[in-house]
């Protein structure tokens, strides 16, 4: 085992005089490799300790030894300074190397393995003044890019993963006489033996982590733990462990707290406790202490070792439930997040004999957090809340809380990186500062790690900020705000709607003003002619929020945005009063002309229409038939071109065939019930007329779209066959394009809608009966399914509507094309949706994974046409002439 830094001092020892043999060189090794100290920290007085305890054995040889080490340390320093100096690239990819559990490295001894230095993306999200590259997408519920701010550092954490999984067998060696020729070669003498060492074993550490509620302000911490960590065994609990533990951090994923013991092992098994135990809020909760002292009781005989790891100091766990809890067992220690009691705990996990000390709990000073007898005189208005946080916490945090008042939004890493920005080198704020505020009344937790402060308090203490130099504050904060967001967004998702919001407000109080008022007015003016009400509710709220700095100059956003939301609500009181401030039909805001509210926007007119159903019997014979009515409005396209959208009622139905069916699948069971919203439907499938009509007229929103793709073509104006070779990227494009236009949501109908649509009410193979004809509908005839007699095989798409409707008014529904959904193939329906929704795997158009088919085509049997038959196909296929699509728009309002 060698240890090439110590063995080059030890070579330059014996070069000096002192008469050093192999024996004390390993000697010397084992020692340093013992310490925790060492492991730790790097301690290097205690390494030189060490050293001058096994080799120095008179004042002449501790003045050659002390001569030696200085001249060491000064080449050392000389040689970390360079290996620092690398470039981030080489440092990043040294960082994300994945550590190798049998290859651990030994502990550093005398700068061996110099403390990395922290990659690049880091230490530019550390400080938020460094240009910055990297990125990673976010939005309000993805997971945010992080800057570390917490105060243990990496290395620390790595060293002691390092020295709480690692566990030696013993001390016995064998000489490895091949590896020591091959020594003696490279030196040119013999220097030392090289050793076989026993293999290592290694200790099962396991992280039962507190998720959620007053632990949320420190997910942050948990999740770095767990990314260092890496081979851990992690579980989660909320606020105490009861009948099971988590396997997923939403607590959803359960587990039997005796079958999790179970896997446990008392010789290896070292567990760590990661809660604030009920200090976070400080209170005191019986139940909370019961249900944790049943499960420590569990716990101790099934392990080594337990710890429990507080994020707060001890002075915060006084008179609430965290001080009892500390005094559960003396066995299961707590420890705070602290850079000694973090070591305290590392040493007690991986130590044998080290006897637990209770924790040393400070006595509460009245005055430190504030009486609570006069806390009700304050009231609970924003002054009042604001006046009780100040009382208990102090102006330290006051002024912390109104900085974090500028940002629309609060996440623990917004908080942390504004804390580590303005507060760390300059208050004695500490950093659960961030917790103290999340926590407090001033904020509402309105999502997974997203916070809010109410208008009035937001704006109140934005007020407290100081007079004197409080437009440089907002400056820096604004700078902040957006270098902050900059290193949130990737490219692929720069205006998710957290990040959007942040940005409005970090403009709105400097001179950008007028940047977010435009940007603003831009997005107000899309909602509204798209008819979009939660993102009209969404942005009144935001201007409304922003209208104290933007109140001078930009009033009439604020007046618009509100006469938009009396639309949605339906108030035609509320919008007749906006239209009477606004004598025009246009407002125009910072160059965006917005359209004055109207009470019948986005409303479309109803027409009812007649057509005949028709049902056969199995020989294909009518049974029945009857004129039925149903409503439908029409959409205008580009020349004099028009699109029929049929009202489908909201209704249940069951999905799926029965196993009689014939010519069935495995794919379409099992049946299940599915409740469909209401929503309109293509009364045909889309026409060529109509694809060239958007195609052409209407801007690209991601692809372009080939005006003419179609195979089979008729020369006429009006041309009323289906398009075809139509990919399901094309048909999303065409509906995105069709949805700016419109002002209305068009897409793809999902599986459930399309056969709900289809079926109208039946349950037969077809919604014509038991059996399908060539006189109704155009598919390969001459195949029969039942009893019917043989028929024509037309050999291409026929125009729309040539045949007879189902009960709902929609043609074509069976053969002619197949109709594109927007699902994600799946090879039955176990845990499908329920909803009518479309059962989507992930939001990424772009991953190629199969979608559905629907009704069959010309070209297909007629067993391929039925309601419930199913086909998958791949999204970006396209050289087909059988494959359309059909659309769709939910919540169209209607007059």
């Amino acid at each position: 085992m060698k240890n090439p830094l110590l063995l080059n001092l030890f070579l330059e020892l014996r070069a000096t005089g002192l008469p050093l043999t192999i024996d004390q060189y390993d000697l010397a090794l084992m020692a340093l490799s013992k310490s925790v100290d060492i492991v730790l920290n790097d301690n290097k007085p205690a390494i030189k300790g060490v050293l001058q305890t096994v080799w120095v054995k008179s004042r002449k040889q501790q003045a050659l030894f002390n001569q030696c080490w200085d001249e060491f340390n000064q080449k050392s320093i000389y040689k970390n300074a360079r290996i620092e100096s690398q470039s981030d690239a080489s440092t990043l990819k040294r960082e994300r190397q994945k550590p190798e559990i049998e290859k651990i490295p030994q502990p550093a001894l005398i700068n061996d393995e110099p403390e990395l230095p922290q990659p690049a993306a880091e230490i530019a999200q550390f400080n938020p003044d460094l240009p910055d590259d990297h990125g990673v997408g976010t939005s309000v519920k993805t997971k945010l890019k992080e800057v570390y701010y917490l105060p243990i550092s990496r290395q620390e954490l790595q060293r002691s993963w390092q020295l709480l999984i690692q566990k030696s067998t013993g001390n016995i060696r064998q000489i490895d006489i091949p590896n020591t020729v091959i020594d003696i070669t490279k030196h040119g003498f013999f220097t030392q033996a090289v050793f076989t060492y026993p293999k290592t074993k290694y200790r099962e550490v396991v992280l039962l982590i507190d998720q959620g509620g007053s632990m949320t302000p420190f997910h942050p911490f948990c999740r770095q733990l767990q990314q260092i960590y890496q081979t851990a065994k992690v579980y989660y609990f909320h606020n105490s462990p009861t009948d099971e533990l988590y396997h997923d951090p939403q607590c959803w994923q359960g587990q039997s707290i005796t079958s999790i013991l179970s896997k446990f092992s008392p010789q290896h098994t070292l567990v760590i406790i990661i809660s604030d135990a009920g200090a976070a809020r400080g209170r005191t909760v019986p139940d909370r202490w019961e249900e944790t002292y049943d499960f420590i009781t569990q716990l101790i005989p099934k392990t080594k070792k337990i710890a429990w790891l507080n994020p707060l100091p001890p002075s915060r766990w006084v008179d609430n439930t965290a001080e009892e809890i500390a005094k559960i067992n003396p066995s299961v220690p707590m420890f705070a997040l602290e850079t000694g009691e973090f070591q305290r705990m590392v040493k007690w996990l991986s130590s044998r004999n080290l006897t637990p000390h209770p924790p040393s709990l400070p006595e509460k000073e009245e005055e430190e957090r504030g009486s609570s007898d006069d806390l009700w005189n304050y009231g609970f208005d924003a002054k009042g809340r604001i006046a009780v946080f100040e009382k208990l916490l102090g102006n330290s945090h006051l002024k912390f809380a109104s900085y974090a008042a500028f940002p629309l939004v609060l996440t623990p890493d917004l908080l942390y990186c504004l804390y580590r920005k303005f507060f760390y080198q300059t208050s004695n704020l500490l950093w659960y500062a961030v917790a103290d505020l999340l926590l407090s009344d001033l904020c509402q937790q309105v999502d997974f790690e997203l916070y809010e402060m109410e208008r009035e308090v937001r704006n109140e203490l934005l007020k407290r900020l100081p007079r004197r130099n409080r437009k440089q504050i907002l400056k820096e904060l604004s700078d902040f705000l957006i270098q902050y967001i900059s290193r949130q967004v990737s490219n692929q998702n720069q205006n998710n709607d957290l990040n959007q919001v942040q940005q409005w407000a970090a403009l709105s109080y400097v001179e950008k003003g007028s940047q977010a008022a435009k940007e603003l007015a831009r997005k107000l003016q899309q909602a509204y002619l798209s008819n979009n009400k939660g993102e009209l509710v969404r942005l009144s709220s935001v201007i409304e929020t922003l209208a104290e700095p933007l109140k001078e100059n930009y009033q009439p956003l604020l007046k618009i945005a509100q006469g938009y939301r009396a639309v949605v609500r339906g108030d035609d009181k509320g919008v007749e009063a906006s239209r009477k401030i606004f004598e025009s039909e246009t407002i125009e805001v910072e160059g965006v002309k917005l359209k004055r509210p109207e009470i019948n926007f986005g409303k479309v007119r109803l027409q009812s229409f007649d057509f005949d159903v028709i049902t056969v019997n199995r020989r294909g014979e009518e049974t029945k038939r009857e004129t039925q009515q149903n409503y439908y409005f029409q959409e205008s396209l580009p020349g004099n071109i028009t699109l029929d959208m049929v009202a489908i009622p909201r209704g249940k139905f069951l999905m799926g065939s029965p196993e009689d069916e014939p010519g069935r699948y495995d794919d379409e069971s099992p049946q299940h019930e599915v409740t469909v919203q209401p929503f309109f439907m293509g009364k045909y499938p889309v026409t060529q007329a109509q694809w060239k009509a958007v195609a052409t007229n209407c801007p690209q929103v991601n692809r372009e779209l080939e005006p003419n793709p179609s195979k089979f073509k008729e020369n006429k104006q009006e041309n009323n066959l289906p398009v075809e070779q139509i990919t399901w990227y094309d048909a999303v494009e065409f509906c995105k394009r069709l949805s700016q236009l419109t002002g209305r949501k068009y897409r793809l109908p999902s599986e459930a809608e399309w056969e709900y649509a289809c079926r109208a009410g039946t349950t037969t193979p077809f919604h014509f009966g038991e059996t399908i004809t060539g006189k109704l509908a155009n598919y390969s005839a001459t195949t029969i399914y039942g009893e019917e007699p043989k028929g024509e095989y037309r050999e291409r798409t026929t125009p729309v509507g040539s045949f007879t409707a189902n009960a709902f008014g929609l043609y074509d529904m069976h053969g002619n094309v197949w109709e594109w959904c927007d699902d994600h193939w799946h090879d039955d329906y176990d845990n499908a949706p329920t909803d009518g929704s479309a059962w989507i795997e992930s939001n990424n158009v772009e991953e190629g994974a199969e979608r559905l088919l629907r009704g069959g085509s010309w070209y297909n049997y007629p067993s391929f046409c039925r309601s419930a038959y199913r086909y998958d196909y791949y999204p970006d296929s396209r050289n087909h002439y059988t494959v359309g699509f059909r659309l769709v728009v939910s919540g169209a309002r209607t007059l």
